[in-house]
């Protein structure tokens, strides 16, 4: 993907119309949308700022890296390195649920993890609710 097409992406998942996004970068609603549709390339200042704001890194941004994570803690990004692709289905998914939701699935994998047949051989999981 280009930088075109990443950063009208994330505008859309994060909620934020071209203007909203333009107030939050001190930036015109018009470079946005230039940006968006590739009729003006951003400085590389303008790169880190986008990137920080949407913590994604500015190689993410540009389109050199498939995964949009960016941590400044090293222990957070090993783990969403190490993040399978399924494990960032289910968080997109989880993500998408209202509150009631993401409860009613919290009880569900309560339930799976006090059930032994469910949970991995040699790991052990405790649950509070178990």
């Amino acid at each position: 993907m280009e930088f075109k097409d990443i950063l009208k992406s994330l505008r859309q998942s994060r909620g934020y119309s071209q203007v909203r996004l333009a107030e939050m970068l001190n930036v015109s609603s018009g470079l946005i949308g230039m940006y968006e549709t590739g009729k003006r390339k951003p400085s590389f200042e303008q790169i880190e700022a986008i990137a920080d704001f949407f913590n994604v890194s500015t190689d993410y941004l540009i389109g050199k890296e498939t995964r949009s994570m960016y941590y400044l803690d090293p222990a957070s990004a090993e783990i969403a390195r190490n993040l399978s692709e399924s494990e960032i289905s289910l968080i997109e998914k989880f993500r998408q649920l209202n509150s009631l939701g993401a409860n009613y699935l919290m009880e569900q994998l309560d339930y799976a993890l006090s059930k032994e047949k469910y949970v991995k051989k040699g790991d052990v999981i405790e649950s509070e609710s178990a």
